[in-house]
């Protein structure tokens, strides 16, 4: 019998006051893609081309995006979502958090069955999506398609991402993916399953298997009142792979 138990992990929320403006940064690491859920097994033999090429997981991390939807279109001021999401930028769980419209679209995107949220059942069986949350991708928004977080297998895209409502989204003034990370060789990381004894840099490059995203942020002074020509202060985030600082393997598929 095989027990499967995959895990979301959605960090909600942190607010902050800056410049006594209300910000709320929520924190998210979405299932993996390497490991199967119980949709990948629904014939009692796994899947070997699940979800349309978009990996293992990809209903249930649906229902983490759906779950994360929810929780932030109730939050009032700036809201920003960032973390390691495990989909690329046009997969179901980022068209979900976005613009997503099923009245344009050619397949359904549905949630998992049988899943939960903490001790309590959150979904028996599977829904479709009809519309999508509104968030924009920040890095979309400023760089377009061709920005990068992650290589797997030689092909570089983003599973990391930066996320805002509308408010937020007007006070970015950059983001940039930082590539110190994905387009490292596997002999320069931290892991000793292909270094060996090689030495280790005390430097930045190959702390993990995911590259930061950094978003700047502009917020009015609350101490201008309009005379002095409206001095502005800077807030900035930085965004790391998996959470936190990780030191991580290229190999695993999709961590």
């Amino acid at each position: 019998m095989r027990v499967i138990v995959p895990i979301s992990v959605i960090v909600c929320c942190k607010p902050f006051l800056v410049n006594e403006q209300p910000l709320t940064v929520v924190v998210n690491h979405f299932k993996s893609k390497g490991s199967g859920c119980l949709e990948d097994w629904l014939s009692f033999e796994e899947s070997k081309d699940p979800a349309d090429m978009q990996g293992k997981c990809n209903e249930f991390r649906v229902s983490a995006a759906t779950v994360l939807g929810e929780a932030v279109k109730q939050i009032e001021g700036d809201v920003l979502v960032i973390g390691d999401l495990n989909a690329y930028g046009m997969e179901d769980p980022l068209l979900v958090l976005t613009d997503y419209d099923a009245k344009h679209s050619q397949r359904d995107i549905v949630t998992a069955s049988h899943t939960t949220l903490g001790a309590n059942t959150f979904e028996e069986q599977g829904r479709i999506i009809d519309k999508g949350y509104g968030l924009i991708n920040l890095n979309t928004k400023f760089h377009g398609q061709g920005t990068y977080s992650y290589s797997y297998n030689g092909e570089l895209g983003n599973l990391d991402h930066a996320l805002g409502n509308t408010s937020v989204a007007a006070r970015v003034i950059a983001v940039e993916d930082w590539h110190i990370n994905a387009s490292e060789s596997n002999l320069f990381e931290y892991g000793t399953k292909y270094t060996g004894d090689l030495v280790k840099s005390e430097n930045a490059f190959s702390a993990s298997d995911h590259d930061p995203v950094i978003i700047a942020l502009e917020y009015p002074d609350s101490s201008d009142d309009g005379s002095s020509g409206g001095s502005l202060g800077i807030f900035s985030l930085v965004l790391l792979g998996l959470l936190g600082f990780r030191r991580g393997s290229k190999n695993n598929s999709h961590s």
